[in-house]
């Protein structure tokens, strides 16, 4: 089998999408090394299936090209799921055989593969490899659960944690990188607090990541003091993407904007409701199976919308109406019918 290398250092939603890849890759014999963003290396630093993570800074990539170069050439194959002109450059002069996507870079690569913008991402990523060398086809989960012993070595460690998986629960995300895509906290707290009214014996974990802590705050400021006891959040000792796989594993539902936690949520088969404001869902970045909260799915059509790829950091025509217009009532009965 071969040493296959992944160049992938874009956000964490991204870089969860290749979990069906690596699934391939593994499961069919090949050795994975992934060059990945601290993120990245953060994300797949406990799994068995990558045999060696490389750390691509954000900052100086220059000066780390030589090193990064030559790890590259321990590889048999590259492929390259990131349209980025550096990680093509390094490639390059890797002088490995090398697969990304038809593009303004793709000339640095040896092939290239033209995909469409509505497939869905992780299968855009999976068609760079060849179908030769993937016989046996992933299937889902692509995300390897942790297994029992590592699951009661952090609950040991982490009591919040244990007091949480003892509990019905769901979770939520507030946050993204781009303001734009967040549910204002108002609309949201009163979404969770339908239900939490639903069940009187459900909880709710509130994912939020670093640099997030304001959004909490903001959120539980909205939400009736009697229920902030059934909110769990801003957990002691919660410090890697493990606890968080594993919390997320046994939850019953995930709540989230346009992030990362949507593509997690997939990865793992967990019902999931995405609320899409500023960006589109058929650009490929939306996993099958989400339940689509956004104002077309309400009945209202706004002519701005979507307006972005990525979102913005402020509303561009400064109303937010794609998120301020959308009823948590609505998005409360579309995800209250998921089986």
């Amino acid at each position: 089998m071969a040493k296959i290398g992944i160049l992938h250092t874009a956000y964490v939603g991204d870089l969860i999408l290749c979990s069906q890849t690596i699934e391939a890759l593994y499961i069919n014999g090949h050795q994975i090394s992934l060059f990945t963003s601290s993120a990245g290396v953060r994300l797949y630093n406990d799994d068995i299936r990558i045999k060696k993570t490389v750390l691509v800074p954000k900052k100086n990539k220059i000066q780390c090209f030589s090193k990064i170069t030559k790890s590259l050439r321990e590889c048999d194959h590259i492929l390259v799921p990131h349209r980025s002109l550096t990680s093509a450059i390094m490639v390059f002069l890797s002088q490995r055989p090398s697969i990304g996507f038809k593009g303004r870079y793709s000339f640095l690569y040896q092939k290239s593969i033209q995909v469409s913008q509505k497939t869905f991402e992780a299968e855009r990523i999976l068609s760079l490899v060849p179908k030769e060398w993937i016989p046996i086809s992933p299937k889902l989960p692509y995300w390897k659960s942790p297994s029992q012993d590592t699951i009661q070595k952090r609950m040991a460690e982490v009591p919040f944690l244990k007091d949480l998986l003892e509990k019905k629960y769901f979770m939520i995300s507030p946050g993204s990188q781009w303001p734009t895509k967040r549910y204002p906290m108002p609309q949201l707290s009163e979404l969770v607090r339908l239900h939490l009214d639903s069940q009187k014996d459900l909880y709710c974990f509130m994912n939020t990541g670093p640099g997030e802590e304001e959004l909490g705050q903001e959120f539980l400021k909205h939400l009736p003091e009697e229920y902030h006891s059934r909110i769990f959040h801003f957990m002691p000792g919660f410090t890697s993407f493990l606890d968080l796989f594993i919390i997320l594993e046994r939850s019953l539902f995930a709540i989230s904007n346009d992030s990362a936690l949507v593509h997690l949520a997939w990865a793992f088969q967990k019902p999931t409701l995405g609320i899409y404001g500023p960006t589109g869902t058929d650009h490929g970045f939306t996993p099958p199976g989400t339940v689509i909260g956004n104002l077309p799915s309400q009945g209202i059509k706004l002519d701005c919308q979507p307006c972005s790829l990525h979102g913005h950091q402020v509303c561009p025509r400064q109303h937010h109406r794609c998120m301020k217009d959308l009823d948590p009532k609505f998005l409360y009965d579309l995800m209250n019918h998921v089986p």
